[in-house]
């Protein structure tokens, strides 16, 4: 039985690590797997918009300060230093917009195989209900037959002994009337 799945999770060279523990979490149960995945996808993009924040937060004060001191000689140095900061919060957006995107994608995909997997298991216990009932019914029809073979056995020994009575009693009476009666023998 097969069910297509709409979503397939996308590759990504640029995670291999996380690619590598979700592929290794992906063996287990698909629900267990699917919290897992989840929740390690949820600390990464935590982690990136702590990242994010810390980020912002040192290029603020470093824009303050390049600010004040715009006429001091670390001007240039502080304004590179303002752009690479900028350049690092707009790479940790990306980062974390991809990081999103593959946990919505992973999770999709979960619920897909879930979805497979219920299906499957509805489809195996009705597959069990059909084959009890089937098996009650072959064990009845089994009793049936099994007391109806015992029945004729019983039927056969009655009918056997009632032929060897008949049997035994036309011996008797062929014996008897080949016995000469009165001592003469009627042949």
């Amino acid at each position: 039985m097969h069910i297509p799945c709409q979503h397939q999770p996308p590759v990504d060279t640029h995670y291999t690590g996380v690619n590598e523990k979700l592929v290794t979490l992906g063996s287990l149960d698909p629900v267990t797997t699917h919290d897992n995945e989840t929740a390690a996808l949820k600390l990464q993009a935590e982690e990136a918009h702590r990242n994010q924040e810390d980020a912002k937060n040192l290029l603020d004060q470093l824009t303050l300060e390049a600010q004040e001191l715009a006429t001091d000689e670390r001007h240039a140095e502080l304004m590179e230093e303002v752009q690479r900061l900028q350049d690092t919060v707009t790479d940790l957006r990306t980062d974390t917009e991809h990081r999103e995107r593959l946990d919505k994608q992973a999770r999709e995909d979960l619920e897909c195989k879930l979805q497979k997997a219920e299906t499957l298991l509805r489809w195996v216990e009705t597959e069990l209900k059909e084959r009890e009932a089937k098996s009650k019914a072959s064990e009845k029809h089994f009793q049936a037959a099994r007391a109806e073979a015992q029945a004729l056995a019983q039927q056969h020994d009655q009918l056997q002994s009632e032929f060897d009575t008949v049997q035994r009693e036309l011996k008797y009476a062929y014996m008897f009337q080949a016995e000469p009666r009165g001592g003469k023998s009627h042949r």
